[in-house]
Formats: C-alpha cells, structure tokens, sequence
C-alpha cells in the first residue's frame, strides 16, 4: 500500500470492515471501520480530502500516534490516529487525509 496514494474511493466500500493493528511487541487489536466522510477542498488539493471514523472495544485508548494496520484486502497501510471519543467500552478514532 505504501506506493499507492490513499483516496476515498478505496475505502468507501470499507465500512464496517474490520483493520486489525499490526506492529512489532504489540497486541493485535481490531478496529472497524464506521464512516467514510469527504471533507470541503478549500486549498483545491488534487485528492479530495476525507476522513475514516474507526472503533474498537476495551477497556484502554489508544494514544494519538501512527499506527501499522492490516486489512484483509488492503493489505498493511500506516494511519495517523487520533481519540475523539469513549462511550462505555467503546473508543473512536479519526484518521484525516488532507
């Protein structure tokens, strides 16, 4: 995934999908996937930018970080995460593309 630029449309029919984090010393834990949203093109940017909204469940949140995750038809790709919110057991997090 690394040489292909990420756009919206490779996600899209991603939704509800499930990304597990894949990184050395670290647990597997799986993240689905629940909004694809395009976002306004004020600089006129040749991607259109756009946002992923993921959650997963347990009893930690993950720091605002890099991350490597896996996807079964994507393969690996590195998102930048970020918490934007907790309810019960349940953590979101958004990944910007800008």
């Amino acid at each position: 995934m690394a040489d292909r630029q990420l756009t919206i449309d490779l996600f899209n029919d991603k939704v509800s999908q499930v990304w597990t984090i894949d990184e050395p010393e670290a647990p597997p834990i799986e993240l689905t996937l629940i909004e694809v949203t395009p976002l306004r093109n004020y600089a006129k940017l040749e991607r259109e930018p756009f946002s992923l909204i993921f959650t997963t469940r347990g009893d930690f949140v993950l720091p605002q970080r890099m991350y490597g995750l896996r996807h079964a038809t994507l393969g690996t790709m590195v998102l930048f995460l970020v918490p934007i919110g907790r309810e019960g057991d349940v953590t979101t997090y958004q990944s910007l593309f800008n």
